[in-house]
């Protein structure tokens, strides 16, 4: 079973991340959801996921590069930006070092999150690091 923890202070988007998972083909996977990025580092402390899903800003932290640096130090599992920005707005013209994907929330859907996943896991099993993205 793929274990994927989002780290994301808004409660309903782990519902909606639950329910296109349920309706794809990582309808098995377990779906936890940590509300800042202190609470993340405890769920992976306690049971490394196989993938990671990380808000732009969390109510700890207010981008996602510091927290992004304090999870790299902690696991080694792909993480996918999740955010309502897209890649323009936050500045960035391709994905920095150690995000392993990029997924917009303004585009969440069945297809987009089982491509991201599908990639990024592809990815990480293959031993290289990823630059999978979705706006779809």
């Amino acid at each position: 079973m793929t274990r994927i923890l989002l780290i994301d202070d808004h409660q309903p988007v782990g519902r909606i991340v639950s329910l296109l998972l349920q309706e794809g083909v990582y309808g098995a996977a377990k779906l936890e959801q940590s509300l800042s990025l202190m609470e993340g580092l405890r769920a992976i402390a306690e049971d490394e996921p196989d993938l990671i899903f990380l808000d732009n800003y969390l109510g700890d932290v207010e981008r996602f590069e510091p927290a992004l640096e304090r999870i790299r130090m902690a696991t080694n599992a792909p993480v996918v930006l999740l955010t309502g920005l897209t890649m323009e707005e936050l500045g960035l013209d391709e994905l920095p070092a150690g995000l392993d994907g990029y997924l917009s929330k303004t585009d969440l859907s069945v297809a987009s999150i089982e491509s991201v996943l599908h990639r990024t896991l592809r990815n990480r099993h293959a031993g290289r690091g990823g630059t999978a993205s979705s706006s779809v």
